[in-house]
């Protein structure tokens, strides 16, 4: 989790905003073969979290059995992503309670519980039961409009990303051109399109072509600069969720467990000031705090 949060993060923001940077440069250039280069790498620095978000996602809802959560992470299919992405909008509100780390599955029999800890819920008043119950709700409600855009952002443009991660499978505009699919003989006067972007599918054992007629070359841009940031913003938000958990492991030089730092589990880290009423912030914060104390034995509980 530190890894990603201190070099993973950082060189994704980094790849992103200078391939924004680049797409601005070219795309006010005549080139066309300079302006596709660069939307097409600005399509695959802005998807590219998209895709990491779902490799994480997956391993903690469906991790192996007997190793941390992260190891299913580190298994690439090529299917991981477009299978993800093609569920959201199916999940239902315990799917999003796990991927946003206010709940736990069991790997063995995937039943799940709660983050906080069932004698710490006995001691809580109603009214703090009530402020929980109305931050996890919200949490679900924002999660569940913001996970169904990537998801649509992922269908529109992952073949373009796919082509371009795998050898930058850009058509060239001088060999070809598009026309209506009732076309059989192309002339002078047959009308042509234009793509924003255009690429081989190799799938396709002819070599068929993809091409995105629907929107224009810095709507592209900007639309996937925008699903770009937001899925950093969720990752950000996903891996400080569930780091909080390690963070209050104290450990002594050698590497042993020393004892456990008091805690705050980030139940409202997904949340905007918008989703709870003042009162509410000031009485939850970023969520429940949890103090460790020695038990009889000696060990923290």
């Amino acid at each position: 989790m530190r890894s990603w949060r201190n070099q993973t993060l950082p060189a994704r923001r980094a790849a992103l905003a200078d391939s924004e940077s680049h797409f601005e440069e070219f795309g006010e250039r005549g080139d066309a073969a300079l302006r596709d280069l660069a939307l097409a790498a600005l399509i695959g620095d802005a998807l590219q979290p998209i895709e990491d978000l779902a490799h994480l996602g997956r391993a903690w809802d469906e991790p192996f059995g007997g190793l941390a959560y992260y190891v299913r992470a580190t298994a690439y299919s090529s299917r991981t992503a477009t299978n993800f992405w093609g569920s959201v909008a199916k999940w239902d509100d315990d799917r999003i309670r796990v991927f946003a780390g206010l709940y736990g599955r069991n790997p063995q029999t995937r039943e799940l519980s709660s983050m906080i800890p069932p004698e710490m819920e006995t001691e809580f008043s109603d009214e703090q039961k009530e402020v929980l119950e109305a931050a996890e709700k919200a949490t679900v409600r924002m999660l569940r409009t913001l996970l169904g855009s990537l998801g649509g952002d992922w269908r529109q443009f992952s073949p373009y990303y796919n082509a371009y991660k795998h050898g930058g499978l850009l058509v060239n505009r001088e060999d070809v051109c598009w026309v209506d699919d009732e076309v059989d003989q192309v002339t002078d006067e047959t009308i042509k399109h234009d793509p924003s972007l255009a690429t081989w599918d190799l799938r396709d054992e002819e070599g068929a072509g993809r091409g995105d007629f629907a929107l224009t070359s810095p709507e592209v841009a900007d639309t996937v600069a925008r699903a770009g940031w937001l899925a950093l913003d969720l990752l950000d938000r996903f891996i400080e969720s569930r780091s909080a958990i390690f963070e209050a492991v104290d450990f002594r030089p050698d590497g042993s467990v020393k004892g456990m730092k008091e805690m705050t589990l980030p139940w409202t880290i997904w949340l905007r000031e918008a989703h709870l009423t003042a009162y509410q912030w000031k009485l939850l914060g970023r969520g429940p705090r949890i103090t460790w104390r020695p038990d009889p034995a000696g060990s923290p509980s």
